[in-house]
């Protein structure tokens, strides 16, 4: 049989060697190797051994890489692997339970603190003298034996504000020399305004006429003059009790002012460029000055052809003023 050819293993005969006797039992016999061989029955190789020997040793080369669509497994580095068993060997370790020692400590201040400040205390007052206590016994109030005496009583008690009578009376006298003025027609020349009149003294009277009477207007008193060339007003204009705020706003409408002496909220300011009449091209300079004494408003307002004089506005404000006070 040639090397290339390769034997197919036979299967076992079962039938008995002739050869052995009829009296002894046929002895089983061994098995023969399935895998093929090379040469003579008696000197049978089989052919994976017969390559082996026949296959030179191959030379040495480079390692070759692992099979493609294969990928080899990253080996551990040395000190991850012991940082990992580190952890490991951490994590199993039982963690200890925490001393009771600072709790005891927190809690023991805690009660002990307020004791030894009332033990301490207790002792600073113990060691203070008795302070004595005021008597508890008061003496009887005492009345006058005598009967009021009525005038004495009204004589004494405190004035009522000079603003609650009639206003006309507070008002200034119009200067030596001076004429009458009728405010441009709004008047009735009996030295108070209506509150249509008033409103009827501005641009847009029904939108002014309607804020007046919002604003709680009560009555409003006025001396006028013309002297010089130069139209003079002085107006106390008083607002309802339960409407002081409105007198507050209207002082306010000048806070841009200087301050007028001797008053709180008073000012005065004289404006310097022209000013138009709502119903014609006419212009004019006005200079004006405000106050308030309680829900009354004093206001002082000169109209003149040119710059107004802010010495002699100051000087009929303070004038009017010290009447109210």
């Amino acid at each position: 049989m040639s090397t290339n050819e390769t034997a197919e293993p036979s299967e076992p005969d079962p039938s008995p060697d002739p050869s052995q006797g009829l009296g002894e039992s046929p002895s089983p016999s061994p098995s023969r190797d399935p895998r093929p061989t090379v040469g003579s029955d008696d000197d049978a190789v089989p052919l994976d051994e017969a390559e082996a020997e026949a296959e030179p040793e191959p030379e040495p080369g480079p390692e070759a890489g692992p099979e493609p669509g294969l990928e080899a497994e990253p080996e551990p580095e040395p000190g991850l692997e012991a940082d990992s068993e580190a952890a490991a060997g951490l994590k199993a370790e039982p963690r200890s339970r925490r001393s009771p020692r600072t709790a005891t400590v927190l809690v023991g201040a805690l009660l002990l603190g307020p004791l030894l400040g009332a033990g301490l205390g207790y002792t600073v007052q113990a060691d203070r003298p008795e302070t004595p206590l005021p008597s508890l016994h008061v003496a009887a109030p005492s009345y006058p034996t005598t009967a009021l005496d009525a005038e004495a009583a009204a004589e004494a008690a405190p004035k009522p504000l000079a603003i609650d009578g009639d206003l006309r009376k507070l008002l200034i006298s119009k200067p030596d020399g001076a004429d009458d003025w009728d405010n441009y027609g709004h008047g009735d020349g009996s030295g108070w305004l209506t509150v249509g009149a008033k409103a009827g003294s501005y641009g847009g009277a029904d939108k002014e006429f309607t804020q007046l009477v919002r604003d709680g207007f009560r009555r409003d008193a006025m001396v006028a003059w013309t002297k010089g060339g130069n139209n003079y007003r002085v107006e106390l204009i008083q607002f309802d009790a339960d409407h002081a705020y409105s007198a507050i706003d209207w002082t306010e409408r000048d806070a841009a002012g200087l301050k007028l002496d001797g008053t709180v909220h008073g000012t005065y300011l004289v404006r310097t460029e022209k000013n138009h009449f709502a119903d014609s091209t006419s212009t004019y300079y006005f200079g004006s000055a405000t106050a308030r004494r309680g829900n009354v408003v004093m206001v002082v307002g000169i109209y003149s052809q040119s710059q107004v004089p802010a010495d002699e506005l100051k000087s009929i404000a303070e004038q009017q003023w010290e009447r109210l006070v």
